[in-house]
C-alpha cells in the first residue's frame, strides 16, 4: 500500500490517544517493545489488521506484519535541535568482523536480504524536563539515507593505541546530513545517522507532547476495571485447638491413699471381755 494512500486523520488520531493512554500510567518513554505493543494498537484501533507480531523479539528484520504493510519498528530520540536521530539496526558479525573485514559489496547485500519488510516505523522523541514531544515516522525500506547502497564505503581505521591504522569497521560519506558505520568492537553492528530534511518530513505521520505525571497506578487501576476480589482465609491451614476457659481448672482426683480410713482404736473397757472370752477356750 502507498503510503499516500494510509489513513492519516485515523492514524494521527489513535496515536494521541494511545501514547497518552499509556502515559497515564507510566512516566517513562515509550521505547522498545513498548512501542511495538502501541504501534499494533493504534493499526488495529484505526480499523487494519495485525495478522502477526514479534512479541518484543530481537530477531532483525520485520516486527508488525499487518493489512497496511510490514513494519521494522525503532524507537530513538533527536539529537540537538531536532536536527537527526540515529537508530541502529542488524549485527553484521557474519560477514564482517576484526578477523575478517569482509567486502562491502557482500556486507550491503546482506543488510538489503534482510529487510523483510515494507517501512520503518520509528518513534522519535524528545524529553525537556517533564515534557515529552513524539514525532513518528512511516518511512519506506528504501528511502536513500537508510538504503546502504546509496552511501559510498570505505574501511574503518583506528587512531591510536593497538587499533591504530587497524581496520576497526567500515564508515561512508554523509548523503544530505545522513550517514552509515559499522563498529567490529560493537558486534558489528550497523548505525544510521539519519538527517531530518524537508523530504523526510512528508513520512511524518503525527506528532505528540506530554506531560510526565502518571494519573494512576496498575492497581487503582484494576479498581475502575473490575469488581473487587474478596480473598477468604485458607481454611486447610488451621489447626482445631479445644476451647479456652478461664476459670480455675477442677482439683485433682484424690490418690489410692487417701481413701482408706485409719484403723479403728479399741478403748480401755473392751480390753476385759477380751480375755475373759480367751480364757474359756480348752487348748489341746
Amino acid at each position: 500500500m502507498a503510503f499516500e494512500n494510509y489513513d492519516h486523520h485515523k492514524l494521527e488520531k489513535h496515536f494521541i490517544k494511545s501514547v497518552n493512554g499509556y502515559h497515564m500510567i507510566n512516566d517513562a518513554p515509550i521505547k522498545e517493545a513498548f512501542w511495538e505493543e502501541i504501534n499494533s494498537e493504534i493499526l488495529e484501533e484505526a480499523g487494519y489488521i495485525i495478522n502477526k507480531k514479534s512479541g518484543g523479539s530481537h530477531k532483525s528484520g520485520i516486527d508488525i506484519d499487518s493489512s497496511l504493510g510490514g513494519f521494522s519498528n525503532k524507537s530513538t530520540m533527536y539529537a540537538k535541535n531536532r536536527a537527526s536521530f540515529k537508530v541502529s539496526s542488524y549485527r553484521l558479525t557474519t560477514v564482517c568482523s576484526n578477523k575478517n573485514p569482509g567486502v562491502i559489496e557482500d556486507i550491503i547485500a546482506k543488510i538489503n536480504s534482510r529487510k523483510n519488510f515494507d517501512s520503518y516505523s520509528i518513534i522519535i522523541r524528545e524529553e525537556i524536563g517533564k515534557i515529552i514531544a513524539y514525532d513518528w515516522y512511516i518511512i519506506p525500506n528504501d528511502y536513500e539515507a537508510l538504503n546502504p547502497a546509496s552511501y559510498t564505503w570505505t574501511p574503518l581505521k583506528g587512531g591510536k593505541g593497538k587499533n591504530k591504522d587497524a581496520v576497526i569497521g567500515w564508515e561512508t560519506n554523509e548523503l544530505n546530513g545522513s550517514k552509515m558505520q559499522i563498529s567490529f568492537s560493537m558486534s558489528s553492528q550497523l548505525w544510521i545517522t539519519v538527517n531530518v530534511t524537508e523530504e523526510l518530513q512528508k513520512y511524518k505521520v503525527a506528532t505528540c507532547k506530554i506531560t510526565k505525571g502518571r494519573k494512576y497506578n496498575y492497581s487503582q487501576l484494576y479498581d475502575m476495571l473490575t469488581t473487587p476480589i474478596i480473598i477468604e482465609p485458607d481454611k486447610s491451614s488451621i489447626v482445631s485447638r479445644p476451647a479456652f476457659s478461664r476459670q480455675s481448672p477442677p482439683p485433682p482426683p484424690p490418690s489410692p491413699e487417701s481413701s482408706l480410713e485409719p484403723p479403728a482404736i479399741a478403748d480401755e473397757s473392751g480390753t476385759d471381755e477380751l480375755a475373759a472370752s480367751l480364757s474359756q477356750i480348752n487348748l489341746t
